[in-house]
C-alpha cells in the first residue's frame, strides 16, 4: 500500500508546500494573512497585553530594555489544491530497467501531495483524468481516505479528459501525467489548467525506456495500449526514439512559453529517490 513506504513517510512527514492562498479564512493554515498572530514567521514587536501567551515574549527584549514585548508573528491560513491523476494505458508501463511502473510512481507522486496538504490542514481535492466531475476541496481525514481510495484502485482510461472546472476555482493545480497524447488534447489540458489554478504545476512520469536507456525491446508493447504489440526492427525503434524525443522537446518548449512549472521523473531503478526530491522542489 502507497502509506506502508515508510521511506517515502519519513520524508513527507519534513515536507511542507509552500502555497499560496487567495481567500481569507477562520481556518488555521500554513500560509500567510496580512493580520497577525501566531505562527512561524516573524513580523514585528507590540506591548505584552494581559492573557498574551507568555511563550511569545521576547526575554532576550526583557533584559535589554526592562520592558515587555510579544514577538508577533503572521497568521496563517489553508490553500486549496487539486490533483489530477491520468491513468491511461500508457501509464502502465514498466520497463525491465524501472524500479516500478509509470502509475505507480504517479500514485507515489499523488500520495506525496495529498499526505502533506491535509496534514498542513490545507483543502484539496483529487480526480482521476475520467470526465467525473471533482468533489469540493476538503482539508479531512475522511476526504484524505476517500482520495486514497480512488488512488489506490485506479481504472485503466483509454480516453482520458479534464473534468468540468470552474476558472480560477483552486489555489493550485497538479497534473500527474506522462502526456502520451496528441498535442491538442495535452495543450488544451494545460491551457485550461492555467485558468483553473491561480499555479499549475505538471508532474510527468516517463519510463527509462522511453528515453532511450536499457536494451531495445524486440516488440513495442505497453508504450501506447496494453493489449498490442508488434515486433520492433531496429529502424523502428530509432524512428520511434526519435519522434519521442522531439515530442519531449515539443512539451518543454510549450511549458516555458506558458510559464507553467514542468517536473520529470524517470522511474529508473532509484525512482523513490527522485519521486522525494521532486515533492522536496514542489
Amino acid at each position: 500500500e502507497l502509506h506502508m513506504d515508510p521511506s517515502l513517510l519519513a520524508q513527507l512527514k519534513l515536507l511542507e508546500l509552500r502555497l499560496k492562498p487567495s481567500r481569507a479564512s477562520s481556518m488555521l493554515g500554513r500560509h500567510e494573512l496580512r493580520h497577525r498572530g501566531r505562527s512561524l514567521e516573524f513580523a514585528g514587536y507590540r506591548e505584552y497585553r494581559p492573557g498574551d501567551d507568555l511563550r511569545e515574549l521576547d526575554w532576550k527584549l526583557l533584559g535589554r530594555t526592562q520592558r515587555h514585548f510579544i514577538k508577533q508573528r503572521d497568521t496563517h491560513r489553508p490553500a486549496t489544491a487539486l490533483i489530477l491523476l491520468d491513468t491511461s494505458h500508457s501509464m502502465q508501463l514498466q520497463s525491465p530497467d524501472a524500479e516500478f511502473s509509470k502509475l505507480r510512481a504517479a500514485q507515489l507522486l499523488a500520495f506525496g501531495l495529498l499526505f502533506t496538504l491535509q496534514r498542513q490542514g490545507d483543502r484539496f481535492g483529487f480526480q482521476l483524468l475520467d470526465g467525473t466531475p471533482v468533489p469540493p476541496p476538503r482539508s479531512t481525514r475522511r476526504a484524505f481516505f476517500h482520495a486514497l481510495e480512488r488512488l489506490e484502485n485506479p481504472i485503466p482510461n483509454e480516453v482520458p479528459q479534464l473534468p468540468a472546472l470552474r476558472p480560477l476555482s483552486f489555489d493550485h493545480v497538479y497534473l500527474i501525467s506522462d502526456l502520451l497524447r496528441p498535442p491538442a488534447q495535452w495543450e488544451s489540458w494545460l491551457s485550461t489548467l492555467r485558468l483553473v489554478g491561480r499555479e499549475c504545476q505538471c508532474l510527468r512520469v516517463l519510463d527509462p525506456l522511453e528515453l532511450g536507456e536499457g536494451e531495445n525491446p524486440d516488440y513495442l508493447q505497453h508504450l501506447e495500449s496494453p493489449e498490442q504489440k508488434r515486433q520492433m526492427q531496429s529502424a523502428d525503434w530509432s524512428r520511434y526514439l526519435e519522434n519521442f524525443e522531439s515530442h519531449r522537446k515539443q512539451v518543454h518548449q510549450f511549458c516555458r512559453q506558458q510559464n507553467l512549472p514542468l517536473h520529470e521523473c524517470v522511474t529508473r531503478k532509484s525512482a523513490l529517490n527522485e519521486i522525494q526530491k521532486i515533492l522536496l522542489r514542489l
